[in-house]
């Protein structure tokens, strides 16, 4: 979907909706901005050229993501909830590194000793077993008899971040 699509729509409740869709499927680092017209435009931003509030904001969705897979399971047919979790800790501890290089970065030497703030963060998640299946939820028999390993079977909400 594009942006041509939105100005077609004449329609406020249609834009709002085709807008809700459009920005559920940006990419991480797309700025989205609105013209005089009322127009929603995207611009996709590398993560290098993030602000610090960006990363940030990209670590507490990431963060949320973990905790949804973690709580509900995911859709994914080919893989065990295990693995999907595994790889938005990846995801948590690539932002985490970024925020790091970016505040080391903005940190400006000094001769004189100045307290330095320290940022409280949350711990990454733990690794989760990669057969590891969340019982119990919508999609938790998805993989019936297509994953050559035993799965391990949890319960909702037996990992939190």
């Amino acid at each position: 979907m594009n942006a041509s699509i939105l100005r077609s729509c004449d329609r406020q409740k249609l834009t709002v909706g085709i807008t809700a869709y459009f920005l559920h499927g940006l990419k991480a680092g797309t700025a989205v901005k609105t013209d005089k017209r009322g127009v929603t435009m995207a611009k996709y931003i590398p993560p290098e050229q993030m602000a610090t509030q960006q990363i940030q904001a990209k670590i507490d969705r990431e963060f949320q993501r973990w905790n949804d897979i973690a709580c509900s399971g995911c859709q994914d047919p080919t893989w065990p909830d295990g693995v999907n979790m595994n790889l938005v800790r990846n995801h948590i501890i690539y932002w985490y590194k970024l925020l790091d290089e970016k505040q080391s970065a903005d940190t400006q030497t000094s001769l004189f000793d100045m307290p330095t703030r320290e940022v409280m963060r949350r711990p990454v998640p733990p690794k989760a077993p990669d057969q590891y299946m969340v019982a119990g939820c919508k999609y938790s028999d998805r993989l019936n008899g297509r994953c050559g390993q035993p799965l391990v079977w949890g319960v909702k909400g037996e990992y939190r971040a």
